[in-house]
């Protein structure tokens, strides 16, 4: 097999895999949507505790 072959079969796989993954990136799933809700979550957390250590004076 020359290697003009062989690269030839790699950049055709590639580009399929790479349509593919184009592919995925459409809407958000639930698990995305799930997710940014638990990041919000976790953020609205994190400022809460801010402002608590704040009244207390730490």
């Amino acid at each position: 097999m020359r290697i003009a072959d062989y690269l030839g079969k790699v950049l055709g796989v590639v580009a399929v895999v790479g349509l593919l993954g184009l592919a995925g990136c459409g809407e958000e799933g639930a698990g995305e949507k799930a997710g940014k809700k638990l990041d919000k979550a976790g953020q609205e957390l994190g400022k809460s505790v801010d402002d608590m250590k704040k009244k207390l004076g730490n």
